[in-house]
């Protein structure tokens, strides 16, 4: 199974680096700047060019307002704007196109031929002339296969496509497309394979030096006198003919088709060498085409998701600012590129009480904004059911009940929740998310509480967990500060995160709830240097305000 936590990528053209291994840790950085994870030295790369970011289950690629482009299986991304990236895809920086193998490769690997310092082989530069007689045939296969390769549904459709046509028209009895893989020098990848019968259970013995030969982008032909001696390990297949093509997409190498001729069978010369090209040259075409199409259609669903998901939850947030009972609050909240989840509600209750809920969703799409839309509905009606005397963790630990007898695919809810009286007391409950503070009335620092501190696990985990309450008497114009992670967490162009410390600053210039939000949202957008944030913003500034 592949480890969607590392990706590697592996170097396919440009100058010689790599293979690199990027893990689900954080943001990679490719550019020339000597900070990035990734240090790519050319003037054709930008300072900071592109980044890589792996979030909830799936790896994204973004160009960083880069000045040459960041191109995705030949597609130029636009500005920062985070693609889906995955195994088999084609990323070209600069002077330099990676494949990239998300986790382990799935392609069966295959060890070449060492036959370098054989000398009696003969190795040639393939013509691109048919003078046998059957180009009119050749001509038909080679409309054929244009034809076929259209309506291919994948890369292993268009393989089996090109190998069956490359064998019916070059006399070549067997027939595989090979993909270079990262590691050891020879080591290469069979992504399909045709055999001289039904019956043939020989495996194919790949030559280095033809692999290496096509490299310089040419197709080559080995051949062989009846009395040469070849290497040991080509000799003892019988092979006595072969020829590997090299097949571009989107201006650099990415497969090989390899062909060869063994034992009794004819040696085929290498006037079938055109035919060869032309099949190898419309399979490349075919493979940008069905990568073009692949990502787009990747580009497509996650955009569809992301738009049900943010759609479902601006339609259950409260108003952004208002009174509710003793309390004045204001809230922002701003969709990310990658997830939607963040949870606000203000709900009056029927005694004057005023409560204020905010968590974050695990997970992204529309799972995720479900889980959100009825976790909230689920606690919404459970705080209007209060008791006079209770506090909000009897209401959260029904809704962590609820939600942990469902199978949510792996999803939980980290969940702050404030219930306020009229006479200032406050009770509140804290299920794993601790991102929230307390200011009171001073113009310093000293007088901010940073809160935080994590008295129960995240809601939807445990179905036996049972939430407590903890309390604090508030003061006229005190004012409780509650965010999501995706302020703190997000990222400005040098990888710096955002923090609590900028967060602390900014709601300590605002005069109101309304102007802290503000604030913060404002200085956040500063920070990360980005029309699109990485993940869900939300920030909510609640005041006691002590009723008349």
């Amino acid at each position: 199974m592949p480890n969607p936590s590392t990706l590697t990528l592996v170097t396919l053209a440009g100058p010689p680096i790599g293979p690199f291994t990027v893990r689900a840790d954080g943001t990679t950085r490719l550019g020339r700047a000597t900070e990035c994870e990734i240090c790519l030295l050319s003037d054709d790369v930008s300072r900071r060019h592109a980044s890589l970011l792996h979030k909830r289950g799936t790896w994204f690629v973004t160009d960083e307002s880069s000045r040459a482009g960041t191109f995705l299986n030949g597609v130029r991304l636009p500005k920062d704007t985070p693609a889906p990236i995955g195994s088999g895809d084609l990323l070209r920086v600069g002077p330099w196109a990676f494949r990239v193998v998300e986790g382990e490769a799935r392609t069966r690997a295959a060890k070449t031929v060492d036959d370098a310092g054989v000398k009696s082989q003969r190795i040639d530069r393939a013509g691109s002339t048919d003078g046998t007689g059957r180009t009119d045939r050749r001509l038909r296969l080679l409309s054929e296969c244009i034809g076929r390769l259209g309506a291919a549904k994948d890369e292993d459709d268009a393989a089996r496509t090109v190998l069956e046509l490359a064998v019916a028209g070059s006399g070549y009895p067997r027939a595989a497309v090979l993909r270079r893989l990262a590691g050891p020098l020879g080591t290469v990848g069979v992504v399909a394979e045709h055999r001289a019968s039904p019956d043939d259970r020989s495996p194919i013995s790949f030559s280095r030096t033809l692999i290496e030969q096509a490299d310089a982008g040419e197709s080559v032909v080995l051949s062989t006198t009846a009395n040469a001696n070849i290497s040991d390990s080509l000799a003892g297949a019988g092979v006595h003919s072969a020829m590997c093509v090299p097949v571009v997409v989107a201006g650099s190498i990415t497969e090989y088709l390899y062909m060869d001729s063994r034992g009794g069978e004819a040696h085929v010369r290498a006037d079938a060498s055109g035919f060869c090209e032309a099949l190898a040259t419309a399979f490349g075409l075919a493979l940008a085409n069905i990568k073009r199409a692949a990502l787009e259609r990747r580009q497509r669903d996650i955009q569809s998701e992301l738009d049900a998901a943010r759609e479902v939850q601006q339609s259950i947030l409260p108003p952004s600012q208002g009174v509710i009972g003793p309390a004045r609050y204001a809230m922002v909240s701003r969709p990310g590129s990658f997830v939607v989840g963040d949870l606000f509600d203000a709900v009056l209750l029927p005694d004057g009480r005023a409560v204020f809920c905010l968590g974050d969703v695990a997970g992204h799409g529309v799972g995720a904004a479900m889980l959100m839309a009825s976790a909230q509905s689920f606690l919404n009606a459970e705080l209007l059911r209060l008791a006079p005397d209770d506090g909000p963790a009897s209401a959260v630990t029904r809704l962590n009940r609820y939600l942990a007898s469902r199978p949510l695919a792996g999803r939980f809810l980290s969940l702050w929740v404030g219930l306020i009286r009229p006479d200032g007391q406050m009770s509140y409950c804290d299920a794993g998310h601790g991102l929230w503070l307390l200011l009171q009335p001073a113009d310093d620092r000293s007088h901010a509480r940073l809160e935080g501190d994590l008295r129960g696990i995240p809601v939807g985990i445990d179905a036996d967990t049972v939430y407590h309450d903890q309390h604090y008497r508030l003061q006229t114009t005190d004012q409780i500060v509650v965010y999501s992670d995706g302020i703190v967490e997000q990222r400005n162009p040098a990888g710096e995160p955002f923090g609590r410390e900028r967060l602390l600053d900014a709601v300590l210039v605002g005069r109101s709830a309304q102007e802290d939000v503000a604030l913060v949202m404002r200085e956040l957008d500063r920070f990360a240097g980005v029309p699109s944030l990485e993940d869900d913003a939300t920030v909510a500034a609640i005041e006691y305000v002590r009723p008349e």
